[in-house]
């Protein structure tokens, strides 16, 4: 029989610093080469513990106003230490979270930092495992937030609850001109409140609602009253 040879805690321990060390200098690298305004850590492989350097160096020191964290793998943690920042930063202008691991704790952390922020003008939240739970939160700072212009909630799990409360909230909102909601799971249950919206609303430009649960009926009718409105763009 063979043996295999046995790993210490101590040696595992100093592997998992090594691995965090290596991660802080990759991070460190990218920062530096960034432009000042612009950080793209996309496909960075990014975790939680490497977000406090990138709120640190590239939120509050470089004092970016762009800031790409697309596709890696923060959770709501990490989404927490960006929110915090968020709350009395005053320069970054677009922050992308495509394709993470937020989740509603997440997506509720950043919309409740935007409550107080004033100069975010572009979230992008897609492809993060959202429900409806998180939408009471993302509709209390659509009301309170007055710089927001572009929203990204595409592919998620959002229903026709969330959805409905999305649709009343942007009666009052005089800010967002787009709102990309496109593969979700709304249903016919959220046209009357989308076409109220329509009626109300004459700041946003831009409805994305392709790959739903509509019926075809449902999708017609929303097109016909699209076609009448002559300040909103809706594609589903």
């Amino acid at each position: 029989m063979i043996e295999l040879p046995v790993v210490s805690s101590k040696s595992s321990q100093s592997g998992s610093t090594n691995t965090a060390m290596n991660s802080n200098v990759k991070v460190q690298q990218r920062i530096y080469h960034c432009m000042k305004d612009c950080m793209y850590f996309g496909e960075f492989n990014l975790i939680d513990r490497d977000i406090p350097l990138i709120v640190e160096q590239a939120i509050k020191i470089r004092k970016c106003t762009f800031l790409d964290l697309n596709y890696n793998n923060i959770t709501a943690n990490g989404a927490e230490l960006v929110a915090n920042a968020l709350k009395t930063n005053t320069s970054l202008k677009i922050l992308r979270f495509w394709h993470n691991h937020l989740r509603d704790t997440g997506a509720s952390s950043i919309a409740q930092a935007l409550c107080s922020n004033r100069t975010l003008t572009t979230l992008c939240l897609a492809n993060n495992g959202l429900t409806d739970k998180c939408i009471p939160d993302m509709v209390y700072m659509l009301k309170k937030n007055q710089s927001l212009t572009v929203l990204y909630l595409d592919r998620n799990k959002i229903g026709d609850e969330g959805m409905v409360s999305l649709m009343n909230s942007l009666h009052y909102n005089e800010t967002l001109q787009n709102i990309y909601l496109h593969e979700n799971a709304i249903t016919d249950h959220s046209i009357d409140s989308t076409k109220k919206m329509f009626r109300k609303n004459y700041t946003l430009n831009l409805l994305s609602l392709g790959n739903n649960q509509f019926s075809d009926q449902g999708r017609d009718i929303l097109k016909i009253f699209a076609n009448s409105n002559d300040h909103i763009r809706l594609f589903v």
